[in-house]
């Protein structure tokens, strides 16, 4: 995923938080640090991603994650699988993955057997690393509503 520090023209989101540049620089640098190579795949993290933004009916992250995710060769069938949280085209560890990112969204909490689910398929630090891109989700689907932004200004921004 390209680094939101090197952006020429930031997505409409990080530009309406430019009016609080210090708040800006941390979560640029909080996304590139979750969003950018680590434990996990860049697939896993956007789908997850999209399906905390569907949950949370933040139509401008759900986009803008459907919009990178497709880039990635997520399939159009897997993105109406998401929005339907049927999850049928994903293999075992995506849907965990999935399921856990929805119900810690719903609820802040989990069921056990997911918790069962993720240690089968995800290693500590993996798991840490999902938590805290649901986390992310979970915050930039709220700013993003506070400030009003609609799934038609979701674009892609132009790297330098």
């Amino acid at each position: 995923m390209r680094s939101l520090s090197n952006e020429t023209t930031a997505t409409p989101l990080f530009a309406s938080i430019q009016h609080r540049p210090e708040s800006l620089r941390a979560l640029t640098k909080l996304h590139d640090l979750l969003m950018g190579p680590g434990a996990l795949k860049e697939r896993l993290k956007l789908i997850v991603y999209m399906a905390v933004s569907i949950v949370n009916e933040s139509a401008y992250c759900a986009k803008e994650a459907e919009i990178k995710a497709r880039d990635l060769g997520v399939t159009e069938d897997e993105c109406r699988d998401i929005e339907a949280e049927t999850d049928y085209s994903f293999p075992d560890k995506e849907r965990a993955a999935l399921r856990y990112a929805r119900e810690l969204t719903r609820t802040a909490d989990t069921e056990g057997n997911t918790q069962d689910q993720l240690d089968n398929f995800f290693t500590a630090d993996e798991r840490v690393e999902l938590t805290m891109v649901i986390a992310l989700a979970n915050m930039t689907s709220r700013v993003a509503n506070g400030l009003r932004l609609s799934s038609e200004q979701a674009i892609l921004p132009v790297a330098s």
